[in-house]
């Protein structure tokens, strides 16, 4: 998987056809939770609201051109069902206030991974030398980084979400229990760091489970149960098999 530029982010959008049998398969195919998307704004989009009373926010977000954020989705039983499960969170003062979207896969116009930790540079002054210490630190440890959340949204949109509560939330793409658990150990120093160090390991298999978590799992044996997340379901599994369990 690879993590996105921001240039990459502001290419123009590429229209999809109507959605089929095969789009459907394509839809489980590409989409990994976190995945940035992009839609065609559409006559009906204030109905795809999952709560009609954010219907103006997600009319508003769409037609300023900013992505939205693949989340966990739900099994469609024919390919005429398939619909894709996408959200975005508003900026203070509205912190925190999450917007939830269901839509055709056919008003998906482009779709990219996570924005690359290194296109959130600059940001505030007192991120600035944690990020760039984090980005040393997987490189060495040979693991592409991303950045979601707060710090995504403020690259992505240019609106302000960095407030002093704020976490740094990042994606680790890790491939095998080795290279996870040489990262855990790079990453030590900062369990108590201010701004709070947040996210997630993900595997090559898509699945993605919290990097504290699966610290404090893998100091118990490769057997030890973790949490693990993927585009469909929430399982506990081991640490051998969390590198091993597909995407769904």
């Amino acid at each position: 998987r690879e993590c996105s530029s921001l240039a990459a982010a502001q290419q123009p959008h590429a229209r999809r056809a109507g959605c089929n049998a095969g789009c459907w398969r394509l839809m489980d195919s590409l989409l990994h939770r976190h995945d940035l998307v992009w839609l065609e704004p559409a006559s009906a989009l204030d109905s795809y609201a999952v709560n009609p009373v954010q219907a103006g926010a997600v009319r508003e977000w769409i037609d300023s051109g900013n992505p939205l954020v693949v989340t966990r989705q739900q099994w469609s039983a024919t390919p005429e069902e398939a619909a894709v499960l996408l959200g975005f969170t508003l900026p203070p003062p509205l912190t925190r206030q999450r917007v939830s979207v269901r839509v055709p896969f056919s008003m998906v116009t482009r779709h990219a991974g996570p924005l690359g930790l290194r296109e959130a540079l600059p940001c505030p002054s007192n991120w600035s030398n944690m990020l760039l210490q984090l980005i040393k630190i997987c490189g060495e440890a040979e693991v592409k980084v991303c950045a979601y959340g707060a710090l995504a949204w403020q690259t992505l949109t240019g609106r302000s979400y960095l407030t002093a509560a704020s976490d740094i939330d990042l994606l680790f793409y890790c491939d095998d229990i080795v290279t996870a658990g040489g990262l855990c150990s790079r990453l030590a120093p900062f369990r108590d760091s201010c701004p709070r160090l947040d996210g997630e390991i993900i595997s090559n298999s898509g699945r993605g489970v919290s990097w504290r978590e699966f610290d404090t799992a893998i100091k118990s044996g490769e057997t030890a149960q973790i949490l693990s997340k993927s585009l469909y379901e929430v399982q506990l599994v081991s640490v051998s098999d969390f590198f091993g369990t597909s995407n769904v």
